[in-house]
Order: C-alpha cells, then structure tokens, then sequence
C-alpha cells in the first residue's frame, strides 16, 4: 500500500486549497446541537454516498454528499505510517494530517447516537462498515471531539459548503472554471441562463420602448396627452431601472455578507492559532 493510493481523500484540491492549506472559502461552521433550526435543516436533507471525497458535506438544493468511512483510516499503522508527523513521509505526512483529523472529526458530530449509526450502515449508505458495533464506535471517536479548528484544515473547520457557492468561486480561489460539474446535457446547461437573459431583454425592452415613446414626441407640441405620454415613459423607464439595481444591490450585499462571515471566521482562527504558539 503506497501513500500514492491513499492520497486522494486528503489532495489539496478536495481541502478546497490551491497549493498548501491556506486559502479559504465562504462558508458556515459545523451545525450544533443547539441549533434546532440548523439540525431539522440537517435531517430534513436527503443523503447520497459519495466516494468523490472533494463532495464530502457539500450540498446541492435538499441533497448532501457523505464520503464513506474508509477502513484504513481507522488503522494505527496507516497512522503510524503515512500521516503521523514523524513518520517517514516528509512532505505528505504533516500536509495530510489536517485533512485525516477533519474529516474524521466530521463523522464524531455525524454520528452522536446509535441510531445514527444504523442509518449509516444502511446498505442504501454503506457509511460505515456494517461490522462495527457501536461500542467500537464510541471507542474509536471518544477522542474525536477534543480535536479543534487549529488541528484541521481549513476545509473542515466548516461544516456543509453549498456546491454553487463552491463553483461560484472556483475561479478565483482554486483556478478552476468550477468545483464540480453539475450539467451533463446542453439542455439542461443552457436552461439556466434563460432566466437572466429573458430578464435583461425585458427590461431592456420597457426602457427602449420609453425612449422610443419620448422621442416620437413632438418638440412644439404641448398637448396633455403628450405630457402624459413622456411622463409615464420616464417612470417607465426610472422604475425598471431601479429594479435593476436593487437586484444588483442585493446580490452585492449578499455576496458582501457572505465574505464579512468567512473573514471573521478566519480572523477567529488565526487568534486561536496565536494563542496556542
């Protein structure tokens, strides 16, 4: 068993980082027990069992994708032998540990009950290996929870990342046109824009058509039909493009909002981080 085989679960691409674990992408932190909203949130999701680790707790509309447990990752010698940081693999070992430690952090709040890890070794998942009882479970993540955000990577110090968030920013964060294909049919493709071009077209058209109104006006004529005529274009013409902007100004104060949380966030890190060295 080489390092080569095992090293996709935890590649600088699936951390969500370009080279070494430092570039960051907006997201929300893990989902507490005492948030009930974020919890039913949770539930109500449907679950799908991917081996593509860079899907690990990424969501798409009610769908998440889980990367099954790997045997291997529970084995002290794969530990002891490739992700330990005086093992012998220089510059895989201490890149790769972060990432093992997140991931496996992430099935500790996963998996809180019994329950919980029957539905996970339902065969339909396959999460976990059917074989292990939840004694051994408990056993093996006892200690999961003392692990904090400063000895993951970044990618798992948050929880669920939303997947067009993720392919939104993936060219400006990972140098990719995007994080994870979504449309494999032109059809289905294509679709998605008819709805923001059709818009635009619209109300290009209501403000083409008032200035069309107003210029058809005549110069000397006074009349109050024709003073009504180019007032309403100019309300026309004003409210369209008012909407166009508050649209804008939202999606502005949105994106803003979101980069305000994940700022903070990292700020939080960087802190702990300070005050442990």
């Amino acid at each position: 068993m080489t390092l080569d085989v095992l090293a996709p679960p935890f590649a600088s691409e699936h951390q969500l980082t370009r080279d070494e674990p430092i570039q960051w992408v907006p997201g929300h932190p893990r989902i507490t027990l005492d948030d009930k909203g974020g919890v039913l949130d949770f539930l109500a999701s449907e679950f799908c069992s991917d081996k593509d680790p860079k899907l690990h707790l990424v969501w798409n509309h009610d769908l998440i994708f889980i990367k099954p447990l790997p045997r291997y990752i529970g084995s002290y010698k794969f530990w002891m032998d490739f992700l330990c940081l005086n093992s012998g693999t220089v510059g895989h070992g201490p890149r790769f540990r972060p990432a093992a430690l997140g991931y496996l952090r992430t099935y500790y709040y996963l998996i809180r009950h019994e329950s919980d890890l029957r539905i996970a070794q339902d065969p339909s998942l396959c999460l976990v290996p059917a074989d292990v009882t939840w004694e051994q479970y408990c056993n093996f993540t006892s200690a999961l929870g003392a692990i904090s955000d400063r000895d993951v990577s970044v990618r798992y110090a948050n929880g669920e990342i939303r997947l067009s968030r993720l392919n939104f920013y993936a060219p400006l964060l990972l140098r990719k046109s995007q994080f994870q294909r979504v449309e494999y049919q032109y059809g289905t493709y294509f679709t998605r824009f008819f709805g923001p071009v059709l818009f635009l077209i619209g109300i290009m058209s209501v403000v083409l058509s008032g200035l069309q109104v107003m210029a058809s006006v005549e110069q000397g004529d006074v009349g109050s039909w024709i003073g009504l005529a180019r007032w309403v274009s100019v309300i026309t013409i004003l409210a369209s493009s008012s909407l166009l902007f508050c649209l804008g100004g939202m999606f502005m104060y949105k994106v803003a909002k979101e980069w305000k949380f994940a700022i903070q966030t990292r700020r939080r890190l960087m802190k702990e981080n300070q005050a442990t060295v």
